[in-house]
C-alpha cells in the first residue's frame, strides 16, 4: 500500500520525466511552533497541480502562488525564503502568527535529476534507507540519492550562494501489531498512512481481516505466541497487543515485559487488563508491568475499530514527537 511519502515522489517522476516545469519546495530550518518541520516537502507545476505540504496557512498559499507564477514565465530560480510566524517582525512575516521561524529551498526541477528522484521512489518502494543530497552554489546546483544514511538530517548556509542540505529519508519507525483481527487491519491502514512501518504477527492465517489487510509491510504466522522475541529485534519498535483473548495476551506479554520495548500496548475492557495484571503480578515487580500502557489509546470514548484505532495512534504520536 503506497504512503504519502511514497505518492510524492511518483508525483515528481512523472512531472521531471513528462518534462512538466515543476517545483520542489524543502522545508531545510525550522524553529520554535513553525508549522512546517524540517523535511517538510512539496511540490508545484505550472498547472498549479500539488503535492505535500511546507506546512499550511496563508504562508503556503503566497509561497505556491509566487512560484507558480515564476514558472508559468520560467523565471524561478534556486533560492531560499525564510518565514517568520510573528506579526511583530520587520522582516519576512509569513502572514502567520504561531511564533518561530522556517526556511524554505525553492528548487526548479531538472531533467537531470530524474534518476535520483527515481532512485529515492525505488528505495520507499523497497523500504530501504536513502539519502538525499541537496547542493547549491552560485555556478552549480546538484541533486544526489545514496541508497544508505550518510549522516543525520542536516543543513549547512555557507553564504546566501552556497548551502547543503542533506535528508535521510524512509527512516521508519515500527509499530509491531500481535493480533490480527478487525482492530488490527483499521490500525494499519491510519499507521500506514502516518508513514509508520507496520508489521503483523498473528497465529491464524486465513481470516480475512489478514488477507484483505493491504496496508503492512511484514506479516509473521506463528503457530504459537510462545517464541516471538526473535520475530521483534528492535527495542525501539511499539508493540500493540491484541490477539483473540486474554489468555493469548497473557502468553504475549510474559515474553514482552521486561526486554525493553520503546511502548507496550494491550487492547481490552478495564475488566479484562485488571485479570491480565493481577495474572502477571504474580511473576513480575510493579515496575515492569508499569511498562504496559493498558487499556490502550488516548480516552477519546471511542467505540467503533476505525476510532480506536484513532485512539492508539494518537498515544504513539505523543510518545514519538515526545521523544523526538
Amino acid at each position: 500500500m503506497k504512503n504519502s511519502s511514497l505518492m510524492f515522489w511518483e508525483f515528481l517522476e512523472e512531472q521531471v520525466y513528462n518534462f512538466v516545469p515543476t517545483a520542489l519546495l524543502i522545508v531545510v530550518e525550522s524553529e520554535g511552533s513553525s508549522p512546517g518541520r524540517v523535511g517538510f516537502k512539496m511540490a508545484v507545476n505550472d498547472k498549479k497541480e500539488m503535492s505535500g505540504s511546507i506546512g499550511g496557512g496563508i504562508m503556503e498559499v503566497k509561497i505556491v502562488e509566487k512560484v507558480y507564477k515564476a514558472l508559468k514565465f520560467s523565471k524561478l530560480k534556486t533560492h531560499l525564503i525564510r518565514q517568520q510566524h510573528n506579526k511583530d517582525s520587520p522582516v519576512n512575516q509569513s502572514g502567520m502568527i504561531c511564533s518561530g521561524f522556517q526556511t524554505i529551498l525553492i528548487l526548479p526541477l531538472m531533467p537531470e535529476y530524474l534518476t535520483a528522484i527515481t532512485s529515492i521512489k525505488d528505495s520507499l518502494i523497497k523500504n530501504n534507507i536513502v539519502s538525499l543530497f541537496i547542493q547549491y552554489s552560485k555556478n552549480e546546483t546538484k541533486l544526489k540519492a545514496i541508497n544508505e544514511a550518510q549522516q543525520l538530517t542536516s543543513f549547512t548556509q555557507y553564504s546566501q550562494e552556497s548551502y547543503l542540505f542533506n535528508e535521510v529519508i524512509g527512516q521508519k519507525e515500527t509499530v509491531v501489531i500481535i493480533g490480527g483481527g478487525h482492530c488490527s487491519l483499521a490500525l494499519s491502514e491510519l499507521l500506514n498512512w502516518l508513514d509508520l512501518r507496520v508489521k503483523i504477527i498473528e497465529t491464524r492465517k486465513h481470516i480475512n481481516t489478514l488477507t484483505s489487510n493491504i496496508f503492512t509491510h511484514d506479516v509473521n504466522i506463528v503457530d504459537t505466541y510462545e517464541d516471538i522475541i526473535p520475530l521483534i529485534p528492535d527495542r525501539n519498535s511499539y508493540l500493540v497487543v491484541m490477539t483473540i483473548g486474554y489468555r493469548q495476551d497473557d502468553i504475549v506479554l510474559r515474553q514482552l515485559l521486561g526486554v525493553g520495548y520503546r511502548y507496550i500496548g494491550v487492547l481490552g475492557s478495564k475488566k479484562k487488563i485488571e485479570t491480565l495484571i493481577s495474572s502477571l503480578s504474580n511473576d513480575f515487580s510493579d515496575d515492569v508491568l508499569a511498562e504496559i500502557n493498558a487499556p490502550i489509546g488516548l480516552d477519546i470514548s471511542s467505540k467503533t475499530t476505525r476510532e480506536i484505532a484513532v485512539s492508539i495512534a494518537g498515544e504513539i504520536i505523543g510518545l514519538r514527537n515526545k521523544k523526538n
